[in-house]
């Protein structure tokens, strides 16, 4: 196997770097990020592409994007910047009682508790 060129990058090493940081970006755009686009635009079949970055991440893309928004949400919580509903809108969300409950699966707590920790934190 020849090394990676910088004229011709092998698609894993564009999913390692250019994925995710297009997923975070993504993470606070109301725009709804298309996988089979970055799919495309790393040249890979849309099958292909979700075995790969799982391979890379331990995440599916949309799984990895959720990840992201809602350790975003949980910053600005924490940092007292937003309420509930305005956490879950600045990260993305059209639905606070999704964002609540994907919120409440991911950390064990619903979001009022570290908006409410925040709010004692900061007294």
């Amino acid at each position: 196997m020849s090394p990676v060129s910088a004229m011709d990058p092998s698609p894993l090493l564009i999913i390692t770097i250019r994925a995710p940081v297009a997923l975070r970006s993504s993470a606070n755009q109301e725009k709804p990020f298309v996988v089979s686009e970055l799919a495309a635009s790393v040249g890979m079949s849309l099958t292909s592409f979700h075995r790969h970055f799982k391979a890379v991440t331990g995440y599916s893309p949309i799984a990895f994007q959720r990840h992201v928004r809602l350790l975003e949400a949980r910053k600005l919580l924490a940092a007292g910047s937003a309420n509930v509903s305005g956490a879950a809108y600045a990260v993305g969300y059209a639905s606070t009682s999704q964002f609540s409950r994907e919120y409440k699966r991911m950390f064990g707590t619903p979001p009022m508790v570290d908006l409410a920790g925040a709010s004692r934190g900061s007294s």
